[in-house]
C-alpha cells in the first residue's frame, strides 16, 4: 500500500519500513497481519504519522490490534510520543502502562524494546536526506552538489542534521545508487565529499561497471593506509551483501570480466591457491571449527574464481598446464567432498571446456603443432622436427579425455600416425591388410636396417609411427610363436616325421644329452628376442626418466 500526498511537484517515493520497530509489539500480537508502511511524500512528521494511522486502519479490522494490546480505541494503536527535530524521529506507540496492560506483558514489551540496538532500528530519513537520495537516483549532479553544500552548513549549525552516508530502506547508500545507475559523474562528486565507500567497489564489480571500478580503485589507493583493512572489509559482516571471503579479484573472476580482472592484477591483486582439504594448519582448524559450511563454501568460491578463463589467461604462463592441474584437483575434491560433488564436477567441466576452446582457436596445423609440442624445459619446436607432443602426454596423464578427443587433435594425430604411408586410409580393407602383412613379413629387414643403416629407406621408415607399430607387433607375434614351438617340442616332432637316419640319430643323442647340452636354434632366437626386449626397456628408461617410466608401466598394467 502506498501513502500518497501530492502537494506540489515534488515526487519522493521511498519505501520506509517500520517492521523492525514493531517487532517486539507484534511478537505478542498473535494473528496480526504484517505492519509495513510503504510510502512517504513531502510534509511534516506529524502528517506522516497521521497517514500511517490511516493506512493501518484501512487494512485491518477495527479493534484487533487494540484488543491484543489493550487499547481503548483505534487512536491508541499508534500515537506519537513526542516530536523530535532532526533525522532520528521515531513514532513510538502509547505506553503499555497507559493502556492498562498486565504487568507481565508490559515487562516483556519493555524488555524487548530495551534489547533493540540502535543499528537494528530503521531510522526515518528527514526531508533533506530523502531529497538527496532521490536526486542521486535521478542523476541530477548539480542539485546533489547544492544539497551537499547546504547539508554541510546545516551540520555546522546542528551536528548530525544531515548524513551523507544515509541509506534508503533497501540498504542502498547514495554511492551504491550511483553505481547501479552507472553514473560516473555522480560517483566522482560523492567521493570528493568523502562519502564512505564501504563495499561500493564490490558492487561496481558485481555490476561489471568498468569505469566505476577504475575510479573506486584510484580512490582506495588514495585513502587506504598500510596495515588497515580495506573499505570493503570494514563493514558489518552480519549485514554485508558479500561474504568475508569474497575479494574484488574473486568477484571479478566469478563474473569472468577480462577488463576488471586485468585492472586488479595490474594493481597487484593476487589469488592464492586454497589450502589442501586435509590441511591441519591453525587457520583451517579455526575456520572449520567456527563454521564448517562457510569453510567449505569459501573453498568453492576460491576454485570458482581460479577456474575463470579470463583469470587463467591473464595470470598463467601456460594456460593448458594450469587447466590440467586444476582439473586434477577438482576431480580429487569431488571424490572427497561428496556433499559438493555437483559444484566441483561443474567447475571441472568448465575447465575442460576452456582447454577445448583454446584448441579451437588454432587455425593451422603449424599452430596446433606448436601448442601440442610446447615444453617449457626443452627447446622450442620447429616445423618438421620429431613431435614429442608434450602437451598431449600431459592431457593423457591428467585424464583430459575431451581434450584428447577434440577433432583438431585427432586430425593431427591421424596425420602423424599414418605418416610414411600416403593414401593408406583411402585403401579398401583387403588392400590395407595386404600392406600390413607385407610390412609384417619384412620386419627382420626393417630391424637390421634400423640398427646398421638408419639413414636408408628401410631404416628411416622405422621412425614412422604406424610402420614402427606393425614391425613391433610382428616381432612380438614371432616371439610368441617361438615360445609355442619350444613348449610343444614341434621341432622334435618334425624331425621324427620328416628327418632321415642321420637326423634321427642326432635327435636321440641330443635327447640323451639334453641336460647341459647346447641350446637349439629356436632357443637361441628366443634369447635374442629377450635381450632385445631388455635393451628396449633400458633405452626407454634412459630417455623418459625413472618417474615417467614407472608411471607408464603402471598404466600398462
Amino acid at each position: 500500500m502506498l501513502y500518497d500526498d501530492r502537494d506540489g511537484d515534488r515526487e519522493i517515493e521511498i519505501i520506509i519500513s517500520i517492521e523492525t520497530f514493531w517487532r517486539s509489539t507484534v511478537r505478542h500480537a498473535v494473528g496480526i497481519e504484517e505492519l509495513i508502511i510503504l510510502g512517504h511524500r513531502s510534509g511534516s512528521h506529524a502528517s506522516f504519522l497521521e497517514g500511517m494511522k490511516k493506512s493501518i486502519n484501512k487494512r485491518r479490522r477495527p479493534g484487533i490490534l487494540g484488543e491484543r494490546l489493550g487499547a481503548s480505541s483505534k487512536s491508541d494503536i499508534m500515537a506519537p510520543k513526542e516530536e523530535q527535530s532532526g533525522r532520528n524521529h521515531l513514532a513510538m506507540p502509547m505506553s503499555p502502562i497507559e493502556r492498562g496492560d498486565s504487568p507481565s506483558l508490559t515487562n516483556k514489551i519493555q524488555e524487548d524494546l530495551l534489547d533493540l540496538d540502535e543499528d537494528e532500528v530503521e531510522q526515518i530519513l528527514n526531508t533533506q536526506e530523502k531529497n538527496f537520495l532521490l536526486q542521486v537516483e535521478r542523476g541530477d549532479v548539480s542539485t546533489v552538489k547544492k544539497i551537499l553544500k547546504k547539508g554541510s552548513k546545516d551540520n555546522d549549525v546542528t551536528p548530525d542534521s544531515f548524513n551523507i552516508n544515509c541509506k534508503d530502506p533497501l540498504g542502498r547508500s547514495a554511492i551504491a545508487i550511483a553505481i547501479e545507475n552507472e553514473n560516473l559523474d555522480m560517483i566522482t562528486v560523492l567521493l570528493e565529499e568523502n562519502i564512505e565507500s564501504g563495499d561500493s567497489l564490490l558492487r561496481a564489480i558485481s555490476e561489471q561497471y568498468v569505469e566505476g571500478v577504475e575510479l573506486l580503485l584510484m580512490h582506495e589507493e588514495n585513502v587506504h593506509k598500510a596495515g588497515e583493512p580495506y573499505s570493503w572489509e570494514r563493514g558489518n559482516r552480519d549485514r554485508a551483501t558479500f561474504t568475508p571471503d569474497i575479494t574484488p579479484l574473486i568477484l571479478a573472476a566469478h563474473n569472468n570480466n577480462y577488463e576488471i580482472i586485468k585492472l586488479l592484477l595490474d594493481r597487484g591483486a593476487s589469488l592464492p591457491m586454497p589450502h589442501d582439504i586435509k590441511c591441519a594448519c591453525d587457520e583451517c582448524l579455526v575456520s572449520s571449527a567456527e563454521d564448517s559450511l562457510r569453510h567449505s563454501l569459501s573453498r568453492i568460491n576460491a576454485y570458482r574464481a581460479l577456474t575463470s578463463p579470463s583469470l587463467i589467461c591473464l595470470s598463467s604462463n601456460d594456460p593448458l598446464i594450469t587447466s590440467f592441474r586444476l582439473s586434477e584437483e577438482l576431480n580429487s575434491l569431488a571424490s572427497m567432498e561428496k556433499e559438493f560433488v555437483e559444484d566441483y564436477v561443474a567447475l571441472r567441466n568448465q575447465v575442460q571446456k576452456f582447454t577445448m576452446d583454446l584448441i579451437e582457436e588454432t587455425r593451422t596445423r603449424t599452430e596446433l603443432e606448436i601448442v601440442l609440442n610446447y615444453d617449457p624445459q626443452g627447446e622450442p619446436y620447429k616445423k618438421g622436427e620429431f613431435m614429442h607432443l608434450a602437451r598431449l602426454r600431459e592431457a593423457v596423464a591428467s585424464d583430459q579425455r575431451k581434450f584428447v578427443a577434440h577433432s583438431n587433435v585427432q586430425q593431427l594425430l591421424g596425420q602423424v600416425w599414418y605418416d610414411g604411408m600416403p593414401g593408406f586410409k583411402r585403401l579398401g580393407p583387403l588392400a590395407q591388410l595386404t600392406e600390413i602383412a607385407k610390412i609384417g613379413c619384412l620386419f627382420p629387414l626393417y630391424c637390421f636396417a634400423f640398427l646398421f643403416a638408419p639413414t636408408s629407406s628401410f631404416g628411416a621408415a622405422m621412425k614412422k609411427p604406424f610402420i614402427k607399430f606393425i614391425v613391433h607387433s610382428a616381432a612380438y607375434c614371432c616371439f610368441l610363436l617361438l615360445l609355442v614351438i619350444v613348449s610343444l617340442r614341434v621341432e622334435t616332432l618334425v624331425m621324427e616325421l620328416l628327418g632321415n637316419e642321420w637326423m634321427l640319430q642326432r635327435l636321440r643323442q641330443a635327447e640323451r644329452e639334453s641336460r647341459g647340452g647346447f641350446p637349439s636354434v629356436v632357443e637361441l632366437l628366443i634369447v635374442v628376442f629377450v635381450v632385445g626386449f631388455i635393451a628396449n626397456e633400458l633405452s626407454s628408461l634412459w630417455e623418459e626418466g625413472l618417474s615417467e617410466f614407472h608411471q607408464r608401466s603402471l598404466e600398462y598394467r
